[in-house]
């Protein structure tokens, strides 16, 4: 092996906080993102990186149809953790004793690292 990674630590959520339908889900999540993370940063411990919550990722993270939707909105509350202890290549979330891999894209910009989606 060419170099080593931590172990990829897997974010648990165990409860719905929002609401089983995806309308109010999304409601509930816009409302807690900016209440609690929007404009806030992260520290992923992997790289160093400093990455930033912002309102246009939160929006991306949102939008659209994805599968297992409620799942994927509730996820949100664990973007800080994410962020923090994702490994370069990966990391992971199990919700409702269901494990999911999360992709996080980070776009870096002029001003530093920003979070932009997670699918």
């Amino acid at each position: 092996m060419l170099y080593s990674k931590p172990d990829v630590k897997v974010t648990r959520l165990d409860d719905r906080r929002f609401s089983d339908k995806i309308w109010a889900a999304k409601e509930g999540a816009r409302e807690w993102t900016k209440k609690n993370i929007e404009g806030k940063s992260f520290t992923n411990k992997d790289t160093g990186w400093d990455v930033t919550i912002t309102g246009k990722g939160i929006r991306k993270v949102l939008s659209g149809n994805k599968e297992d939707a409620l799942n994927h909105i509730e996820a949100v509350r664990a973007i800080p953790d994410l962020l923090e202890n994702a490994v370069l290549t990966e990391t992971h979330i199990e919700i409702n004793d269901k494990l999911y891999r999360v992709k996080l894209t980070i776009k870096e910009t002029n001003d530093g690292k920003m979070f932009y989606d997670q699918a």
